[in-house]
């Protein structure tokens, strides 16, 4: 991206932004790009040039009282106030999820994307779209626009299983940036930034392509999809529990929010960034799973169930077995406490 800004004689757009409680990778740069307060200062990592702004958790990020769409416009609000005060043309690009399994998995609230994607065309400014999660296609949401030509906008960076979206190293990375720049990919061009000692992780990239290939013939997809219902079903099982107070599904995964307010009558903690901070129920509930041998991701008070796409319904039925277990002997310690 700081390439092609480069070719394009704008080398001042540096910064990007993201959104707290995301996650992007663990490298100084990706892991500086992801919004985890706890890991930028433990690791003293470089955060002049990643800026951001909250997290679009509905609803668990509202203020009292706040509807869906004065939700979105204050989110909104804080983008264009970030922009305008680090200077519109210092911006690079804003990096967001889908949906953001870290956070706690909440499906954003309707016209988020389109708010986003109108503010940053306006001041020129490349949308991020990480990643694109099989568990969430075909029913992706809709971020994606027609993104070619050399004034496209719109670019997928893929992690994990859907490396299709990441754009390959080496000559081919500095062609393709050039290209988007509208520059010729001419000899006397600059020279490539990846350094042949790099050539291995081209070849994780070639890996990893090949991994996308045979998934999709032996279509991975197609044998995930009837799972879906079933875990739909479960996890809609959930909303009448005393311990649960919200629970969304989206593709093969899906969310619940804890809380101990329908036991003990008191509000959970409140959410910072639109980022709910870990609670009572959380820490209680990620330590009993244990014991009923299970492993589910705990963020705040949020659970998020995002099984293997080789699960089955048997599988399925298990799981939801010992988490409902777990969640009874959180309720009955949450009591006595």
């Amino acid at each position: 991206m700081r390439y092609r800004n480069v070719a394009r004689g704008e080398p001042q757009r540096r910064k990007v932004i993201s959104r707290w409680g995301s996650y992007h990778g663990g490298t100084v740069a990706s892991a500086a790009l992801g919004g985890g307060r706890d890991v930028h200062d433990a690791f003293a990592l470089p955060m002049d040039d990643f800026l951001f702004v909250s997290q679009p958790n509905w609803p668990v990020g509202a203020e009292p009282g706040e509807s869906e769409s004065q939700f979105v416009d204050r989110l909104i609000a804080e983008l264009e106030r970030t922009i305008e005060t680090a200077g519109p043309d210092t911006i690079a690009g804003f990096v967001a999820e889908p949906i953001s399994f870290s956070c706690g998995f909440f499906p954003p609230p309707a016209g988020y994307f389109d708010r986003v994607r109108e503010v940053l065309d306006r001041h020129g400014i490349l949308f991020l779209d990480d990643e694109g999660d099989l568990r969430l296609w075909p029913h992706r949401l809709p971020l994606r626009r027609r993104a070619d030509g050399p004034e496209a906008r719109h670019h997928d960076v893929g992690q994990g299983h859907d490396q299709r979206l990441l754009p390959g190293l080496g000559h081919h990375h500095r062609r393709r940036a050039l290209r988007l720049a509208g520059a010729r990919a001419a000899s006397s061009a600059a020279p490539s930034p990846m350094p042949r000692p790099l050539r291995g992780i081209r070849s994780e990239q070639r890996w990893r392509w090949r991994c996308c290939v045979l998934s999709s013939r032996t279509s991975c997809w197609s044998r995930c999809e009837p799972r879906i219902p079933t875990l739909h079903r479960h996890l809609q099982v959930l909303a009448d529990h005393p311990l649960v107070s919200n629970v969304r599904t989206f593709g093969l995964a899906g969310g619940v929010t804890l809380t101990a307010a329908k036991i003990k009558g008191s509000e959970g903690m409140p959410a910072t960034g639109g980022v709910a901070m870990m609670g009572a129920v959380g820490k209680i509930l990620g330590r009993v799973m244990l014991d009923h041998g299970l492993i589910v991701r705990v963020t705040g008070d949020n659970a998020v169930i995002a099984p293997p796409l080789i699960i089955q319904d048997t599988e399925i039925e298990e799981l939801f077995r010992r988490f409902h277990a777990a969640l009874d002997d959180t309720a009955a310690e949450l009591a006595r406490t």
